[in-house]
């Protein structure tokens, strides 16, 4: 019997919901003239993505290793923002974050996505 992912995916929402909320900020891009395409590409303004999870820490032998930094925050995001709607996976080195008021640069993102749906996304947050 087929697993059905999206409720697989709201289920996961609701339980990290009683966690931690963390605000994604997604840059936007300024627009201009493609010479591949020949065409204008409209700006797309910055946006906000209002999310839930919960906060860990990394193992010493990960740190040790240099793997991660000493105080880098390991986040397991919920694959659906705090309104229901789908999450869109966060690029490392482009978007922050903000959690308990403290920015964050996005350092690496792991999906768990079984059968290519996004269910959770392991975040690796350094501290601005």
């Amino acid at each position: 019997m087929a697993e059905d992912w999206a409720a697989v995916a709201a289920e996961v929402a609701e339980a990290l919901g009683e966690f931690s909320e963390i605000t994604l900020h997604q840059p936007g891009t300024p627009g201009g003239y493609d010479q591949m395409t020949d065409t204008e590409i409209d700006p797309v303004p910055p946006s906000e993505h209002k999310g839930s999870g919960f906060q860990d820490v990394y193992s010493a032998f990960s740190i040790a290793q240099g793997l991660v930094e000493a105080n880098d925050v390991r986040f397991f995001l919920a694959s659906l923002k705090k309104n229901g709607q789908p999450m869109p996976q966060p690029v490392p080195d482009n978007w922050t974050a903000t959690l308990d008021g403290q920015g964050y640069a996005i350092k690496r993102v792991e999906p768990t996505q079984p059968a290519g749906m996004p269910v959770l996304f392991e975040l690796q947050l350094r501290r601005n």
